[in-house]
């Protein structure tokens, strides 16, 4: 793993374009905050971002409205970046299953995927020493949080 000084919004913008190149959304408002600096691999925090963004662009396909936030928040002294949607959500009494492999909380008839990503993003966040966690409520959104040691 290879720990540098980096900023999480332009590889935000980076993926966000890739994804709306490969399937394009004009029904969504997306906000990137800017200067979302951290200390960590580019290449693995590209990849947990990627997970957390496809994620968030799926389940907000059914949304009125749909809108992702990427942004940052201090939570007691310590930086905590997070990854918000206004999409299908999750029942919070399963979140402790969110990170799991093949754990899925909606149907794969409702949303494709193969139950992979967030464990990936879990994995990615762990190595660095960091911590991730979900807040969901059903039909109304998500927000993943992680948070990386300096």
């Amino acid at each position: 793993m290879n720990k540098e000084p980096l900023d999480l919004s332009p590889i935000a913008e980076e993926i966000v374009s890739t994804l709306q190149e490969e399937e394009p959304r004009e029904d969504i408002s997306i906000k990137i905050e800017s200067d979302l600096k951290t200390v960590g691999d580019p290449r693995l925090l590209s990849v947990a971002l990627e997970n957390m963004l496809q994620n968030a662009l799926k389940f907000t396909a059914r949304a009125e409205n749909p809108k992702i936030e990427v942004g940052r928040l201090n939570n007691g002294g310590r930086e905590v970046f997070y990854v918000k949607d206004n999409g299908a959500g999750f029942d919070q009494e399963y979140a402790n299953t969110l990170f799991g492999v093949f754990q899925r909380l909606h149907k794969s008839t409702e949303f494709e995927g193969t139950g992979i990503g967030l464990a990936t993003v879990d994995r990615i966040i762990k190595r660095h020493g960091g911590e991730i966690w979900g807040v969901g409520d059903l039909d109304k959104g998500a927000t993943f949080y992680f948070s990386i040691p300096s």
